[in-house]
């Protein structure tokens, strides 16, 4: 019955576009419990949005409780996705995974918990551990005022050197991410361009109820939306605090990316937007994606491109700079992080070690 279920699934799946494959099933565990290993197994979705494969992956569940299912794998697993395009030539590899799969049919939701572990990928990525839980419904929403995917999201130990500039710390302590997928879900079958036009156009948006990072003596954290512009660039507008500003402004500075004028004009300003925040050293300030243009307050940092390359309509020509005018941008600065310090800030309780996703626990 295990293994029909199994086989049934695939074919509803394959029903819906999506491609699987896989060459063997082994089974183990009965009668107290029933465990499923796929072994040389692959997915992709409609147009290859996104692919896993891998080796083996398990799923057991007991015979008497067909809604919840415990996902395993000590090989490691590939994924790549449309949105990663480096991950294409070098897919992102997970070297051990845990979990759990829900489907809570009363409640009209799935539930799902992951956590993986020795994560690498393209340009250097490395992450130590990364924790996944989120639900989505049932049956998808049919309009913009329904949600997608409610999730969670938290990373620990990641070294990211293809964004972090050269002379600094390429070690990212740990971040924290909590949003909403709101709208309709778009037609599979359509490519991702037509997809996310079609769930802006719909009113679709994400809505990131936190956002939490601690990178060496910098610490952030926030809250904002997303959404998409006509040519499918992310539009965004996040209320944001930090700490640790100036102490990160001296590393830029020992790192010859700044020099020690620049460096003074920060700090200064730093004292004039920390007062009345309550906090020494505390900073408040606005962040905006607008027109394909990352801003932090009034201050263009960078250009952002389109989530999909050649999506949407040609953007309007820019015109030719007049004579001795300056339009380039500067150098795109470290992302803002945050730390532990900043994560419990405003709680009474002290703050706690650097966070560790929390394993996923039997269901009561």
């Amino acid at each position: 019955m295990a293994i029909s279920g199994f086989q049934d699934w695939v074919s509803a799946q394959r029903a819906d576009g999506y491609d699987i494959s896989y060459e063997r099933i082994d089974t183990g565990g009965y009668p107290f419990s029933l465990a499923l290993t796929v072994g040389r197994f692959g997915v992709a979705a409609p147009l290859r949005a996104w692919t896993v494969s891998g080796d083996a992956a398990t799923v057991s569940f007991k015979p008497w409780q067909w809604d919840r299912y415990e996902v395993s794998s000590d090989q490691p697993i590939r994924l790549s996705a449309v949105v990663m395009p480096a991950s294409r030539n070098t897919p992102v590899v997970i070297n051990g995974l845990t979990g759990d799969f829900q489907v809570q049919r009363d409640a009209a939701q799935h539930q799902l918990r992951l956590v993986a572990s020795d994560v690498s990928g393209p340009n250097g990525l490395t992450i130590g551990k990364v924790g996944l839980s989120g639900s989505m419904p049932f049956r998808a929403p049919q309009d913009r005022d329904g949600n997608l995917v409610t999730g969670h999201l938290e990373l620990v130990a990641a070294q990211m050197p293809g964004i972090v500039p050269k002379g600094l710390s390429e070690q990212i302590e740990a971040a924290i991410l909590d949003f909403t997928v709101s709208g309709p879900q778009p037609n599979l079958d359509h490519s991702m361009a037509k997809r996310l036009s079609d769930w802006r156009d719909a009113g679709g948006g994400i809505d990131v109820t936190k956002i939490a990072v601690a990178w060496q003596d910098l610490n952030l954290s926030g809250d904002g939306t997303i959404s998409l512009d006509e040519y499918l660039r992310p539009l965004a507008a996040f209320g944001m605090q930090a700490t640790g500003l100036s102490d990160t402004a001296r590393r830029f500075e020992d790192a010859g990316l700044i020099d020690r004028q620049i460096r003074r004009y920060i700090e200064m300003g730093i004292g004039l937007l920390s007062l009345g925040s309550g906090q020494t050293g505390m900073v408040r300030f606005p962040v905006t994606i607008q027109d394909g243009i990352l801003s932090l307050g009034p201050v263009a940092l960078a250009e952002v491109p389109p989530i999909v390359a050649g999506a949407g309509p040609l953007p309007p020509a820019v015109p030719a700079p007049k004579t001795g005018e300056i339009t380039t941008f500067p150098d795109l600065a470290p992302p803002p992080t945050v730390s532990e310090e900043t994560l419990g800030a405003g709680s009474s309780e002290a703050p706690s070690a650097t966070p560790e996703p929390v394993p996923p626990t039997p269901a009561q």
